[in-house]
C-alpha cells in the first residue's frame, strides 16, 4: 500500500467523539472523493477500512445507510437516493 493509502487507514482508526469532527471528516471525504451517478453516491477507495469509516461516518452524522462492497481491487460504499440529493462545495 503507498505512503496515502496507510495515512488514510491509520486515520480511519482513529477514535472521534466530538461531533463536529465527525462532520469534519466526513465533509472532507465528500469534497475529495465523491463518484455521482444519477441519484447514487459513490465513494471509492483501495482500503477497506476507509470505505468501513465513511460507512459509519453517513450513518453516525446524517443518519443514512450506505452498503460498502469490494468491486475488484477496489472498495464502494453506494447509497442510492430516490428523489436525488443535492450536494454544495464550498467555494
Amino acid at each position: 500500500m503507498s505512503f496515502s493509502g496507510d495515512t488514510k487507514s491509520t486515520l480511519a482508526q482513529e477514535t472521534i467523539d466530538k461531533n463536529c469532527c465527525l462532520t469534519a471528516c466526513l465533509a472532507g471525504m465528500l469534497h475529495f472523493s465523491p463518484v455521482t451517478d444519477g441519484n447514487v453516491l459513490t465513494f471509492k477507495t483501495e482500503s477497506k477500512e476507509v470505505s468501513s469509516f465513511f460507512s459509519s461516518l453517513l450513518t453516525t452524522t446524517a443518519a443514512i445507510t450506505a452498503e460498502t462492497k469490494r468491486v475488484g481491487s477496489a472498495y464502494k460504499t453506494d447509497k442510492s437516493f430516490r428523489n436525488g440529493y443535492s450536494y454544495m462545495r464550498p467555494n
